[in-house]
């Protein structure tokens, strides 16, 4: 009688890289290896048709070509949104328009898996992102912009911090209605989040860039990513030259 065989141990995917760890989720680099998830993402109209330009198909080789276009975007900073039970990539994140002479920018999420929304998710990783911008980056002031019909996130950035102080009036179409683009903003705190205090703050551009280029801030080399549009869920990533967006 022959022994038999035993299994062969199934080869485990190795853990992703976490650059901020909250309670539920954490921040990791944005790259290629995300490429599939957010091709599906994007071509999953319950989500793009609350972005901006519009909801239409996407290519892998187009968003790819996106990708490679704005890696080296020095106002740019993006983050995968990981849940951490069960280490996947659940959506996108990050800050984008970053004017480092003036300590602002602007906020963008996407929870792009659908089993993931309406859990507090969308909440925790605005704070996480919001306490990098003020204690890591320097920040002073961090804005965001919203459709008045995405009461869910207007609650979930309301929960984290951010304040409403202006709309542009019957500026986006949706459904056949004329609906406000909601601004809204978040202020440094006098004390920095504890979460995140002990990063020196970056106050000034200080690594030079190939000639011609604008200068890139050390602590953002590392995690430049993608320019973005927004909207419902959050925004699309875009290359600058695209024709089709509008800002």
């Amino acid at each position: 009688m022959h022994d038999a065989t035993p299994a062969p141990t199934p080869v485990l995917p190795p853990p992703p890289v976490i650059c901020v760890s909250g309670e539920r989720v954490a921040l990791g680099p944005w790259d290629r290896a995300h490429l599939p998830s957010y091709t599906r993402w994007m071509n999953d109209f319950s989500i793009t048709a609350n972005l901006d330009p519009y909801a239409r198909p996407r290519t892998a080789e187009e968003l790819t070509a996106t990708l490679d276009h704005v890696l080296h975007t020095p106002e740019q900073i993006w983050f995968a949104v990981i849940e951490r039970s069960s280490q996947r990539c659940i959506g996108y994140t990050g800050l984008t328009d970053i004017a480092w002479p003036h300590r602002t920018a602007e906020f963008a999420i996407t929870i792009g898996e659908a089993d993931c929304r309406g859990r507090g998710y969308g909440t925790e990783t605005t704070r996480l992102v919001c306490d990098y911008g003020f204690s890591t980056l320097g920040l002073s002031n961090i804005l965001l912009r919203v459709y008045a019909y995405n009461a869910a996130a207007i609650g979930a950035y309301t929960r984290a911090g951010f304040r409403e102080f202006g709309r542009r009036r019957a500026s986006r179409l949706h459904q056949g209605q004329q609906w406000d683009t909601v601004y809204m903003e978040q202020v440094a705190p006098a004390t920095p989040p504890a979460t995140l205090a002990t990063a020196a703050p970056v106050t000034a551009p200080t690594q030079t860039a190939a000639s011609g280029q604008t200068p890139v801030p050390d602590a953002a080399a590392s995690a430049q990513l993608m320019g973005t549009s927004y909207g419902v869920h959050g925004f699309v990533m875009r290359n600058p030259e695209d024709e089709n967006v509008s800002r």
